[in-house]
């Protein structure tokens, strides 16, 4: 049986959600597999640069994903908007990361951009820093 395209935008913001936590835990493919692999996909990421291609894009994330389920985490992802139209969507996120040690929790925003190739969507673009809380 041929796998169904995925045309709904909630089912695949969804999956994102899910796929992050097993990321956190030391298991990057659910995350991976959501992504196009172009050469134009792009990650500027919280641990800084500018990676462009699939290549380098997954060669980095396998990086981070070990690195951080060296000290096992709960991630939670709180979607704030999701805006876009048929082709392009947009998921801007507040994500929250507990190191199972008992260590701070840190929080980071992520943006999200994915497109609709006709077989379903996949994620193009991430863009996460930390979050700072600056003093009114």
């Amino acid at each position: 049986m041929t796998p169904r395209p995925e045309n709904d935008w909630t089912r695949f913001s969804q999956r994102i959600s899910a796929a992050a936590e097993a990321f956190a835990s030391g298991d990057p493919a659910p995350y991976q597999e959501l992504w196009a692999k172009d050469d134009d996909v792009c990650l500027m990421g919280a641990f800084g640069g500018t990676l462009v291609g699939w290549s380098a894009v997954q060669e980095r994330m396998n990086a981070v994903s070990a690195m951080v389920s060296a000290g096992p985490a709960v991630l939670h992802q709180d979607v704030v908007a999701e805006f876009g139209s048929a082709g392009v969507m947009c998921s801007v996120r507040l994500e929250r990361f507990q190191p199972r040690d008992g260590g701070p929790e840190s929080t980071r925003r992520l943006t999200l951009t994915a497109r609709h190739d006709g077989t379903g969507w996949h994620i193009v673009h991430q863009h996460s820093d930390s979050l700072t809380v600056g003093s009114a």
